[in-house]
């Protein structure tokens, strides 16, 4: 079964949205600022009352009026480069891309694992048509 995120989890993952905005110290988001990315990715919107919580409590934010909007304070604004520097949550899925003509849509908000691999002389000197 998998976990639920921790409070703080949550409240980091709040940091992560202010950093995504570039809100730096003393700026504000609005509530549906994070709307979206708390109902996607795992997320849910009882995560981010949890998280906001916990991140008004170690002061990194501060709640405005009666919650509607947040902002960011420099305690959280440090925590928050911190998360950019390897504290994150790591993602859900995970890429492996090779070869000549290789894509992969980096906006999914489905916990994709894709795996694309060339193998070395296949389709090599051949027009049309797939070696697949």
């Amino acid at each position: 079964m998998a976990s639920l995120p921790t409070p703080e989890e949550s409240a980091r993952h709040i940091l992560e949205i202010f950093h995504e905005h570039s809100r730096r110290p003393g700026e504000v988001l609005r509530h549906n600022n994070f709307l979206l990315p708390f109902n996607k990715g795992g997320w849910r919107s009882e995560d981010f009352n949890s998280g906001i919580i916990y991140a008004a409590e170690q002061g990194w934010v501060e709640l405005l009026e009666r919650g509607i909007s947040v902002r960011l304070t420099r305690r959280g604004f440090e925590q928050a480069h911190k998360v950019e520097h390897g504290n994150a949550r790591k993602p859900d899925y995970h890429l492996h891309v090779a070869g000549d003509n290789a894509r992969v849509n980096i906006n999914s908000a489905d916990n994709s694992h894709n795996t694309v691999v060339r193998q070395s002389g296949v389709g090599r000197g051949r027009r049309g048509g797939s070696d697949v």
